[in-house]
């Protein structure tokens, strides 16, 4: 077959590998007419995107645009006349889908003079709107409204603009574009917002709830940023959307103790819900909240109420019909408070469905656990669950710690009457000293073991802790699904790697450290390459071993199947 006239499928299949790779989509979109008309678009569907692959020559991309222009239009802004007399090969505009207005000026900035930077952007952007039917995404920030003198929402093409399915605002200074942008845009799939610190009246975070009560089917939501005392702005907006909304994600937002979290219960459709570098301030899911939200009407729900209840013990008895969707929930370096007083509350509402769940701390600060016992109850509530991540999270000690450990050991019955049933595949835990979680580390994996592809346990904490448990033996007794295993081990254990090989034949990368350099020890490395599963490709240990020379060599002969 003439490579030069491929099939479309194979043409198709060479774009996914090449998408982000501008160099190559070039050189292939130069090979010939048949190559061009696949590998074009692809190019120019989203030309400002700085890739670290290809530096962008901004000036002669933005020349390029200009040839797109009248050559009165040209002549307004450029006085060299190859420019003005030439014309392009195509109308490459046509293609674009992304619009990285920031970037766009930053570009004309670079390569132009100061008295022309607003007249190029604006003859540009008219330019995108009136010739590229294929836009689906546009991206603002301040240096796109030139201070003020230039909108492109009020364009006298900007109805074309009505099919966006996605923009982006990086700063409330937005404020007038997005009250325009509401005008005009009703069919969004994604909005996305960045507060970058700013700090504005009310009017400002106004009109951008009222930009996503606008949508007529709006999926994704993303704010990064936002005034702590205009909260109830967001609150009401997602209320609003909250039969459509599949995702949302918040960053470095403080949610203050007037708005409480139960606006979440009404997102029938969540798929997906991230909390990154957020505070809670006695954010409650209360039991008068939640029948409220369920039982009475909308209208009747005083929705910022600020009434502080203890919910910590609160058992609530749902409709039978409520189900919630939610996929995927993580909390990532958040004050979480507000979850773990409501962690049972939350894993109640949400847990049916849920297949992946991730508490990750910060490194320099301490992230608490509250002595709760977390496992049992997202064994016992998420049945579905296949991917669970607890890393840099601890327990407060208090005079508490042995009751709940006892309250463990009293219900554990009950755990094993959930936990058959487990589809989890992915377990890590990595430097927490979560000593319930591991202390029931024999009924856990009994249960939840021969589903296990992936298990992380990794820590100081976590090392000192299992120092009279024998992990390995107990991932060879109900791991046999394994295919990587990343582990902290106490050198006494080290005799058992042979017989965790030999029941986990479908390994595919093994990693043991014991974050001591100190200590030498001695190793019988023949054993271990004997056992080597047919399957295995990396094999690590981060520790200071001793070992002969006639040890390691019969190691290597049993290692061929070993890339690293």
């Amino acid at each position: 077959m003439d490579a030069t006239y491929l099939p479309e499928l194979c043409m198709k299949e060479i774009l996914i590998d090449l998408k982000n790779h501008p160099s190559s989509l070039l050189k292939c979109s130069l090979l010939n007419h048949h190559w061009n008309q696949y590998f074009l678009p692809e190019l120019w569907k989203n030309p400002f995107t700085k890739n670290f692959e290809t530096k962008i020559n901004s000036k002669r991309l933005i020349e390029t645009l200009i040839q797109c222009l009248t050559i009165n239009e040209k002549r307004s802004i450029i006085k060299d006349s190859n420019i003005i007399n030439k014309n392009p090969y195509l109308m490459y505009t046509k293609y674009l889908k992304v619009i990285d207005l920031n970037n766009l000026v930053s570009f004309i900035i670079l390569s132009f003079p100061v008295n022309h930077h607003l007249q190029i952007y604006k003859l540009l952007c008219f330019n995108f709107i009136t010739n590229s039917k294929n836009i689906s995404k546009i991206i603002l920030s301040k240096h796109s409204v030139f201070n003020n003198n230039t909108d492109i929402f009020l364009y006298s093409n900007s109805r074309n603009l009505s099919t966006l399915k996605e923009i982006e605002f990086n700063g409330v200074i937005l404020s007038n574009l997005i009250y325009n942008c509401s005008k005009i845009c009703n069919d969004l799939r994604t909005i996305t917002f960045y507060d970058l610190f700013e700090r504005y009246t009310g009017d400002k975070y106004f009109n951008l709830k009222n930009l996503i009560k606008s949508q007529k089917n709006l999926k994704n939501l993303n704010i990064h940023g936002f005034l702590i005392s205009q909260n109830r702005y967001l609150y009401e907006a997602i209320k609003f959307q909250a039969h459509s909304l599949n995702s949302i994600n918040f960053t470095s937002i403080d949610f203050n103790k007037h708005c409480n979290l139960s606006y979440l219960t009404k997102c029938e459709n969540l798929v997906d819900l991230q909390f990154l570098n957020c505070n809670f301030y006695g954010n409650l899911l209360s039991n008068k909240i939640i029948n409220i939200d369920l039982y009475k009407n909308e209208e009747e729900n005083d929705y910022y109420s600020d009434e502080d209840v203890d919910i910590i013990h609160v058992d609530i008895n749902f409709r039978s019909n409520f189900f919630s969707k939610l996929n995927f929930l993580k909390f990532e370096n958040c004050n979480q408070f507000g979850f773990y007083d409501n962690y049972s509350l939350i894993l109640l509402i949400f847990g049916k469905n849920l297949k992946r769940f991730h508490i990750i701390g910060e490194s320099d600060s301490i992230n608490y656990l509250r002595s709760i016992d977390l496992l049992s109850i997202i064994i016992t509530k998420c049945e579905n669950l296949e991917e669970l991540q607890i890393s840099k999270c601890f327990i407060i000690h208090n005079n508490n710690n042995n009751n709940n450990n006892n309250n463990i050991n009293n219900n554990s019955d009950i755990i094993v009457d959930q936990i058959i049933r487990s589809k989890l595949k992915f377990l890590k835990f990595e430097d927490c000293n979560q000593l319930y979680l591991l202390k029931n580390s024999s009924l856990i994996l009994s249960f939840c073991g021969q589903n296990l592809n992936y298990l992380y346990i990794r820590g100081k904490e976590i090392l000192e802790i299992t120092k009279n448990l024998n992990l390995l033996l107990l991932l060879s007794t109900n791991c046999f699904n394994l295919k990587l295993l990343k582990l902290s081990i106490h050198e006494k254990f080290l005799n058992y790697i042979p017989t965790l090989f030999i029941s986990c034949q479908k390994l595919e990368m093994v990693s043991f450290n014991n974050y001591d350099q100190k200590n030498l020890i001695n190793i019988d490395l023949s054993k271990i390459g004997f056992n080597l599963p047919p399957s295995l490709k990396k094999f690590t240990m981060k520790m200071n071993l001793f070992f002969t020379p006639e040890n390691f060599k019969e190691f290597l002969i049993h290692s061929k199947n070993l890339e690293e």
